[in-house]
């Protein structure tokens, strides 16, 4: 992904499932991820180089369609995730403005992911993806974080399928920090082909910054693209 607005940011990343069991009710999936998010905070420029955040972890999930069908009717499904993860903070062009102890809490998170999610079909129109979660947080300046997403797409035509998602999440902090929330509004056009899917779109957001830029407060109003080869 990339966006621009008002600085540059982009992402690489990939979530992938080496290993699953199936029954005649559910299936059991074990998955790891990994993902590198770049981003500006003074620079202009179009390439995102003076933050990065690097992200790893794994992942086990049962999804069934047997309950999503009893619970929501055909076609549904859902699936319950517990996730263990590591996100590392770091500033490329100058030295870390974050003394040991700061960046501990800060510039750096390990956690235990719990979600619920559900795609449900909408009739031929389309279909709706949410999640539902809880991070919990372990040696960070924040105790947990609980989070909702939700994707709306619409099957106008079999390559072309418009999309609208909103992304809200909150930082419950310890003793120190203030709480820290992000939102996010956004909506674009899928390119569907035999070559992955690409997004171009817009996008709203307001709230806290991310890793080491956690003490901004903005809004930004953003332009961009997303492409998945799978």
């Amino acid at each position: 992904e990339y966006a621009y607005g008002p600085r540059a940011q982009g992402s690489l990343g990939g979530e992938f499932g080496f290993l699953e069991q199936r029954w005649p009710l559910a299936a059991l999936r074990l998955g790891m991820y990994g993902m590198i998010t770049l981003e500006n905070d003074q620079e202009k420029i179009v390439f995102p180089r003076e933050y990065w955040r690097g992200h790893a972890g794994v992942s086990l999930a049962v999804a069934s369609e047997a309950l999503g069908r009893q619970w929501f009717g055909p076609g549904a499904v859902m699936e319950f995730a517990i996730v263990i993860g590591h996100e590392s903070d770091h500033r490329t062009d100058k030295p870390n403005p974050l003394d040991t102890f700061e960046y501990a809490l800060y510039g750096q998170m390990n956690f235990l992911t719990h979600d619920v999610a559900l795609k449900l079909p909408m009739g031929s129109v389309g279909e709706m993806r949410t999640r539902l979660s809880e991070k919990l947080l372990v040696g960070s300046a924040y105790s947990h974080s609980p989070s909702l997403d939700l994707e709306l797409r619409f099957f106008a035509l079999p390559w072309l399928q418009p999309v609208l998602s909103m992304f809200g999440e909150h930082y419950f902090a310890g003793s120190e920090p203030q709480d820290c929330y992000f939102a996010r509004a956004l909506t674009g056009i899928a390119f569907v082909g035999k070559f992955g899917e690409l997004t171009p779109f817009a996008s709203f957001d307001a709230g806290c910054g991310k890793g080491l830029l956690y003490e901004r407060r903005e809004g930004h109003v953003s332009g961009g693209f997303r492409y998945a080869p799978f």
